[in-house]
């Protein structure tokens, strides 16, 4: 299927709703402008192109989109309108979608209501979260066309604010008609694909996250599609234009359960038939499958009959129990079966959401479980809705001593990205990549919730594939292309992704004689790694994929030798790259690019196994490195004294047993404890070694700053854009003087968003100023009890440790300090870091100055020096 035909769901995302008129006349205009009114004269309104008038009279013309998709869309409301006068649902909300296929284009049309959530009146209708849009038009009730402002959030999610010509008054709705075409879009906002494939069915979603809300989509499909199955109530199937049109009904309800999901075989795009349809959609489920939902089916009768269910032997019991605890509202046994601890309020909260899901959903299937996994194992139990057999939730059930407990699910099972082909996996292994893995996990550990940064605990916790006896569920899994390495393995998509947990993978290399190798290892996150059983290397962080692997020399024997790895994760995903190294350097120390704050420097490298020397270079320019040293080993080299504040280059040429010389890559470091630094004196120039220059975004202002000149910030879209530091550090300062003019929700002032990167200081609402580190909701929702002055020029500072976050503030009367005691891990800072911006939220409105980054932990001396020689008496 046309990937454009699969994002019919995009437009879902974008709250809408509609209404019909009590039609007598109307006029269409096709070019030009007229002018409509009333027999009665009671009003009259401006006709554009491309628009349409009812007149109805003794009222006010209603002006609407002259388009067929929109009259679609008018049509559904009537039954919108049969529903809220019968009286039974709660309808806060309305939306209603009619989207076309047309070869490669998509357009939809859409109508909503939604209630004014605000406390007082606004003509300003904000939706937060939502895929992006094409050529977006929207129009209010009387026909007037409405501007529409489109903001960038980060994770492939938008804003959009849509300005009415009138107030609406609060808990009074919106009420907007809208037409749109539809970007090529493949992920859903936070990184979620909204179309992807399973054997010969494509899918696609919807979704939105309105309570109390009632929608009908109406698609337009393209002339071939068939449509094998949806998880929603399915009103009507017809035919447009010769075209399959599928029109579905959701109500989302007090617990917003809006995911609709469509799976569909298109023997246009690659060739399948209704032959293809996969066979439990025609009976043939495999016969566990068919015995465990017969069982389901047969328990949950007798729970809904009033039976206490205890048994917590297999992963199904477990989930029968935990429905059970919930549908007949008992506390305890709901809290007896559930791996994770809860708060009272929070127990009546997933009490009330686990027993409407109990009544929606059914079993579907799940692979078999192994009789004793080992503490910690996570096993997926997938769920389907009643009446179709689609998978929309996955039940992760975990193994503990002897029983199984309930863990959080999510909507759907991993699902393979595309994969490298048989040429490509022997051209990655010619090039030394291990391609041939073998997956099990993930694991986690009872009462470590998913917000901690626990995966570095789990690090030294055994589990099943390091222990004796326990049955481990190893599976396949294919390799994939990442960046410049020909094969990976994408631990993400292929298990239950769960942050704070760990994976394993396995493989044998094949060697024709002992010798030593070289093992060049990339992971994202941490690693440990065992040999023949024997731990020959670890590294418990927290990091993306890295530009240098974690070099390992080993010593290979004849025939199979066994690597197993340990993947820890800690958020956005894990991934995995080992390859056997080549006879160049690697791994050098300290790391390329890295800022060592002190001038004693001990050199260091993974030497190529097959080296008998190492000739080491090194200088300040790096065209003329002079020979520092030949050396038979790393360790003879002796520490240097060297200047600060300069960028040293070096580099190591193996010689190898023939007297052949292998030249190294050109590493360097610098001998600085400053990361970076702006003084924004005309310029977004890095004054530091490093030369982390700014792009200036928008169109700031140079104005009079703290020390000569600042940039000001006068628009939304008005800031400087620092390119991506890859530090992977747990210490860091920033300071900064700030000037703001007007107090603007959640700005970043030194702010890095993207990659595997949400860190730095920002304002919350009234100026409060705060912190993040890692996306932790710890250190985000920690409260500084400092308030940055309107108008003011104010000092700022934020300095990070292991075990503490402190944050400190002058605004001219003396040096405040406040200090969050809580850890912190390795921050890679692998995204683009904004000055004055954070693109999920705002823009600083005032004008910032003088910002330094430095990569060790200030104490309260050095913050007043720096207040002090940074910038003049404000």
């Amino acid at each position: 299927m046309k990937t454009r035909s699969l994002i019919l769901c995009a437009v879902a995302v974008v709250a809408t709703q509609t209404i019909t008129f009590a039609q007598k006349t109307e006029v269409a205009v096709r070019k030009g402008e007229v002018r409509a009114e009333t027999k009665t004269g009671a009003a009259s309104v401006d006709i554009g192109a491309g628009r349409k008038v009812v007149l109805t009279p003794g009222q006010k013309p209603a002006v609407s989109v002259d388009d067929p998709l929109v009259d679609d869309a008018l049509e559904l409301y009537k039954l919108v309108e049969a529903e809220k006068a019968h009286g039974e649902l709660r309808i806060d909300s309305t939306l209603i979608i009619v989207a076309k296929v047309d070869a490669d284009e998509v357009t939809a049309a859409f109508y909503f209501e939604i209630p004014n959530p605000m406390p007082t009146a606004t003509n300003v209708l904000t939706v937060p979260y939502t895929s992006a849009l094409g050529d977006i038009r929207v129009y209010d009730l009387s026909g007037n066309l409405c501007k529409v402002e489109k903001k960038s959030l980060g994770n492939f999610a938008f804003s959009y604010s849509i300005h009415l010509s009138e107030q609406v008054q609060p808990g009074e709705h919106f009420k907007l008609i809208g037409v749109t075409s539809i970007d090529d879009l493949l992920l859903f906002p936070g990184g979620e694909p909204i179309t992807w494939k399973e054997g010969p069915l494509v899918y696609f979603m919807t979704s939105s996250t309105i309570p109390y809300a009632l929608q009908y989509h109406r698609f337009i499909l393209s002339e071939s599609v068939i449509l094998v199955d949806t998880n929603r109530q399915v009103i009507a199937t017809d035919a447009v234009d010769g075209q399959t049109a599928v029109t579905t009904r959701t109500y989302t309800g007090p617990h917003s359960d809006a995911l609709c999901i469509f799976a569909f075989l298109d023997p246009d795009e690659d060739g399948t038939t209704l032959a293809d349809i996969p066979g439990k959609y025609y009976g043939l489920r495999s016969k566990p499958d068919k015995e465990n939902s017969e069982m389901y089916q047969r328990e949950m009768h007798k729970i809904r009959a009033g039976l206490k269910y205890t048994d917590q032997s297999t992963p199904l019991a477990a989930l029968l129990a935990i429905f059970g605890g919930a549908m007949n509202e008992n506390a305890d046994r709901y809290k007896a079966v559930a791996l994770m601890t809860q708060e009272p309020d929070e127990i009546q909260n997933s009490l009330e959401n686990s027993k409407y899901w109990a009544d929606q959903l059914e079993f579907l299937s799940t692979p078999q479980w192994p009789e004793n996994p080992g503490n910690g194992y996570v096993h997926p139990i997938y769920l389907c809705r009643t009446g179709s057999l689609i998978n929309e939730l996955v039940q992760r059930m975990v193994y503990e001593d002897g029983k199984w407990y309930s863990y959080y699910g999510n909507w759907r099972k991993p699902v393979d990205s595309e994969h490298v082909t048989s040429q490509d996996i022997a051209a990655a292994k010619a090039k030394g990549y291990l391609c041939d893995w073998e997956i099990a996990g993930p694991y986690i550990q009872r009462g470590k919730g998913i917000t901690d940064k626990n995966h570095k605990e789990l690090f030294d916790i055994p589990f099943g594939p390091e222990l004796p006896d326990v049955d481990v569920p190893w599976q396949p899994v294919k390799v994939e292309p990442h960046e410049q390495h020909p094969a990976s393995v994408n631990i993400s998509s292929s298990l239950l992704r769960i942050d704070q947990s760990v994976a394993y993978l396995r493989t044998e290399i094949v060697s024709d004689e002992q010798k030593p190798a070289r093992l060049e290892i990339f992971t994202d996150d941490g690693v440990k790694a065992w040999l023949n059983g024997e731990v020959v290397h670890e590294n418990n962080n927290s990091r993306g994929i890295a530009d240098q692997p974690d070099a390992v020399n080993v010593t290979l024997k004849q025939g199979a030798n066994h690597l197993l790895l340990k993947v820890t994760e800690d958020i956005w995903g894990s991934r995995a790259i080992v390859r056997i190294g080549s006879d160049r350097a690697a791994g050098p120390r300290p790391a390329d690019k890295a800022i060592h704050s002190k001038t004693q420097v001990r050199l260091g490298w993974t030497p190529a196994a097959t080296a008998r020397s190492h000739r080491v270079y090194l200088g300040s320019e790096q065209n003329e490195l002079p020979l520092l040293a030949e050396v038979s080993n790393p360790q003879e080299l002796k520490p240097l004294s060297l200047e600060p504040d300069v960028r040293y280059y070096w580099r190591v040429d193996e010689v190898l047993a023939d007297g052949s010389n292998v030249k190294g890559d050109i590493w360097s470091f610098a001998t600085s404890k400053q990361v970076a630094r702006w003084t924004f004196d005309g310029h977004a120039q890095d004054q530091s070694l490093q030369a982390y220059h700014g792009t200036i975004h928008g169109n700031p202002r140079w104005v009079p700053g703290v020390r000569n000149q600042a940039v000001a910030l006068d628009s939304e879209e008005d800031y400087v854009i620092i390119p991506p530091m890859n530090l992977n550090t747990d210490t860091m300062t920033i300071t900064l003087w700030v000037k703001t003019e007007e107090i603007i929700e959640n700005p970043g002032l030194v702010f890095t968003r993207g990659g595997s990167s949400g860190a730095g200081l920002w304002l919350n609402m009234n100026n409060n100023l705060r912190y993040n580190w890692n996306n932790e909701q710890q250190t985000w929702l920690w409260d500084s009890g400092f308030f940055v002055p309107n108008k003011t020029w104010t000092f700022a500072a934020l300095v990070v440790d292991p075990k503490k976050a402190t944050i400190y503030m002058h605004d001219g009367t003396a040096m405040k300090s406040a200090t969050h005691n809580h850890g912190h891990g390795g921050a890679d800072f692998d995204g683009v870091t904004y000055i004055g911006h954070d693109p999920r939220w705002s823009t600083v409105k005032g004008a910032i100055d003088e910002v330094q980054i430095y990569n060790y932990a200030l104490d309260a001396t050095d913050i007043e020096a720096i207040y002090l020689k940074s910038g003049k008496k404000p």
